[in-house]
């Protein structure tokens, strides 16, 4: 009995460093930065790379990690062929730890290196981090920055599998049994706002509302603890059971709270729905919930 409860300390401390490697911290980055299989991504723009980056890093367009489908929708995973060209173009290589380094200014960066965390996940790039509170984090450590254009060489990384369509409007509706999670803001989802004139306003019927920048400090680059984490989903009648849909306008903002939910949290049934009201709120053939109704 002794052996196998040391046993199963030893297997929650590993599952426990592997969970937190999602998010680093700029300690991290200091030990770590002369790590050869180590590859730094700043997601700002060039002109701000160029000015000042972390020492060694590389840049990439977080514009180009996102594309319209052959639906018309906006915002959505690109092809494989596309993905490994941005991989390419930025030296990755299947090996290489990727940390995703946002401004840090705000939520919408870290749902920035949200998203294309994400999108590593459905590619199965397995080693993935980000660096919470951003390059302002970096800067305000006084750790080495360097200046000049990207000096990263291309390389030629192959995708051996990838995750498309893990969930989309037809089978949200279908299917009943699962948790679905408003992100956007509470403005969004009473229906106040709308997400474009092409939509209709208001929220996917059964949606609970957790806005995603509440899983920041102030609506900045730097996540809350975990502890508060959880005691905000706690505000919500979640069942852990069924699988935990977030969604927002276009999947950008969701994919901070996917990442907060399946990466911090350990909810293996987290979902993106990538579609999001930018796909759900513009067919006509879905109900939309418009819980204050206010004429457009």
């Amino acid at each position: 009995m002794t052996k196998i409860f040391i046993s199963f300390l030893l297997l929650a401390c590993s599952s426990l460093v592997f969970a937190s490697e999602a998010l680093v911290d700029t300690d991290w980055i200091a030990k770590n930065l002369n790590d050869k299989n180590l590859l730094m991504v700043d997601l700002r723009s060039k002109d701000y790379f160029e000015y000042a980056h972390i020492k060694g890093s590389t840049f990439t367009d977080y514009s180009k990690w996102r594309v319209v489908n052959d639906k018309g929708i906006t915002g959505m995973l690109p092809t494989q062929g596309h993905i490994e060209q941005l991989l390419s173009q930025m030296g990755a290589t299947p090996d290489h730890h990727i940390v995703l380094i946002p401004s840090g200014e705000s939520a919408s960066d870290m749902a920035s290196a949200a998203r294309i965390y994400w999108t590593l996940e459905q590619i199965g790039h397995k080693k993935k981090s980000i660096l919470n509170g951003g390059i302002i984090a970096y800067a305000n450590a006084k750790l080495p920055l360097e200046r000049g254009p990207n000096a990263t060489e291309s390389t030629d990384y192959e995708i051996k599998t990838m995750k498309f369509n893990q969930i989309d409007a037809d089978a949200i509706q279908k299917n009943s049994r699962m948790n679905i999670i408003d992100v956007r803001s509470k403005a969004e989802h009473l229906g106040i706002y709308q997400g474009a004139p092409d939509e209709h306003a208001g929220t996917i019927p059964g949606s609970q509302s957790l806005p995603y920048d509440w899983f920041t400090q102030n609506g900045s680059g730097r996540l809350v603890s975990n502890k508060n984490m959880q005691v905000l989903m706690g505000t919500l009648n979640i069942d852990n059971s069924l699988p935990t849909v977030v969604y927002c306008h276009t999947g950008h903002r969701a994919s901070l709270s996917w990442f907060v939910l399946h990466e911090l949290l350990g909810n293996e049934k987290a979902i993106l729905y990538d579609g999001s009201t930018r796909e759900w709120a513009t067919r006509q053939d879905l109900p939309v919930d418009q819980l204050i109704a206010f004429q457009h």
